[in-house]
């Protein structure tokens, strides 16, 4: 049981490193025009990306945001920085739907 888990070992030490990992990252969230729900969504995204950037002691700041009359957002752009955001955030792309 142990072999396998030191070849794994091997394999990620001996993986060239990405030269963006320790790079800071944007982020932009789009609630979406007109669509109260995706703008509650997006809301809720901003607060997970909020937790996550805590948990990595990372620093989140929101750069600029577009509000909606009936809670959430239409649009935020969060700035993160600190050690290795990049390497940690740089699978986190596309769209995220919510379907019912």
């Amino acid at each position: 049981a142990e072999v396998p888990e030191r070849e794994e070992q091997v394999k990620l030490v001996s993986m060239p490193k990405d030269t963006n990992d320790e790079k800071d990252v944007m982020v932009e969230i789009r609630g979406g025009a007109d669509d109260d729900e995706a703008a509650i969504i997006a809301s809720d995204l901003i607060h997970m990306e909020s937790k996550s950037a805590e948990s990595y002691r990372f620093r989140l700041e929101i750069v600029e945001e577009t509000d909606r009359d009936r809670g959430g957002y239409e649009e935020v752009n969060l700035s993160v920085a600190g050690d290795g955001v990049y390497s940690k955030l740089k699978y986190e792309n596309g769209a995220h739907r919510v379907q019912r």
